[in-house]
């Protein structure tokens, strides 16, 4: 476990506007610090805080933690070329893209910007252009209730664990769950420019993934941590009758050994996620003896099925590798396997 010295770190900065006083946006703040509380806890991250921020604000945090800093998130009003800030005297401070822009693009630790305001299109692409790997942003004004609902499911997700992709699927269906097709600027709009009240049908965020940064998609807070295993505890049981010792020599090791069975916690965790990816069929494969079936059956099975109803077959050398497969679903459908409410 990494000290507290070299987790990464989310910096949230938060500004509003006495004129055009967004009166979800103090509910965002309580709601993204209280989402990432336990992953802090956890020791996953440290989360920084700052509320009426201004450019010295925002410049004086990314000179103190450096390359520590992974995510940046700015809730407040925006435009395509301009950021709305508030000074510690509560007046107005613009923070112009063509600065900031070029500030953040240089910062090489940081993986994904999420700029919660209305129209920030322009300076999502340009982010993108110049080497963020991962940047949200928005194709138009957004509704200040429904851009809460959107960073709270995300940052819950990545406090959770969760993939930089598993948490925006999850944060965007969040909001068509409950917005639908009705439109998401309704009024009390984050534009830092004239408001506009016209709805809008299109879902309106975006997330720019920068060409050939693509695995960006499965940066997630365990492994940034160190701790690959967070929320994917070893059920109970599996500690109640350990092995008379833990070394097996050549054999490999059995889902009965899980509790004696360590070293490949980034893997259980890259196999997870992929699991429950929108594409969750894997080919998982290697030279005899590097320890797959371990990885599986020791490191994987225990901790998924309490979720899933879980078939584990080895190949038959007579059927192939599809007609094992396949004798195996069918065996499983057939049965039922033991509870059906679980994916199979």
């Amino acid at each position: 476990m990494p000290s507290s010295d070299t987790l990464p770190v989310i910096f949230l900065a938060f500004a509003n506007d006495h004129q055009n006083y967004l009166y979800k946006l103090t509910e965002e703040q309580n709601a993204l610090r209280e989402a990432l509380e336990s992953a802090e806890s956890e020791g996953l991250c440290k989360v920084v805080y700052e509320t009426d921020t201004d450019l010295d604000k925002i410049f004086k945090v990314f000179n103190k933690y450096k390359e520590r800093i992974a995510v940046f998130h700015y809730g407040g009003h925006a435009d395509d070329y301009t950021l709305l800030l508030k000074r510690g005297d509560g007046s107005r401070q613009v923070a112009h893209a063509g600065g900031l822009v070029d500030f953040l693009a240089d910062q090489k630790g940081l993986q994904v910007v999420f700029i919660n305001g209305c129209s920030s299109r322009q300076q999502a692409e340009e982010l993108r252009d110049k080497g963020v790997p991962a940047v949200i942003g928005t194709l138009e004004p957004i509704n200040d209730s429904m851009a809460t609902v959107l960073s709270e499911a995300f940052y819950s997700a990545l406090a959770a664990g969760r993939s930089l992709k598993q948490a925006w699927e999850g944060a965007r269906k969040r909001v068509l769950a409950e917005r639908g097709s009705e439109g998401y600027q309704l009024g009390g709009e984050r534009s830092a420019g004239r408001r506009n009240a016209a709805k809008t049908v299109s879902f309106p965020w975006e997330l720019y993934i920068r060409p050939g940064s693509e695995k960006v998609l499965e940066w997630n807070l365990p492994r940034e941590a160190q701790n690959p295993l967070f929320g994917l505890p070893l059920p109970e049981k599996y500690y109640r009758r350990l092995p008379a010792s833990p070394f097996l020599g050549l054999h490999y090791f059995k889902k009965e050994d899980a509790a004696i069975f360590f070293g490949r916690g980034a893997q259980i965790r890259q196999l997870y996620n992929h699991i429950l990816d929108v594409h969750p069929i894997i080919l998982f494969y290697g030279k005899t003896g590097v320890g797959k079936s371990s990885l599986l059956y020791a490191g994987l099975l225990p901790r998924i099925e309490d979720q899933f109803s879980v078939i584990y077959v080895r190949r038959n050398q007579s059927l192939g590798l599809t007609g094992t497969l396949e004798e195996a679903l069918t065996e499983g459908i057939l049965t039922g396997e033991d509870n059906d409410e679980k994916n199979l």
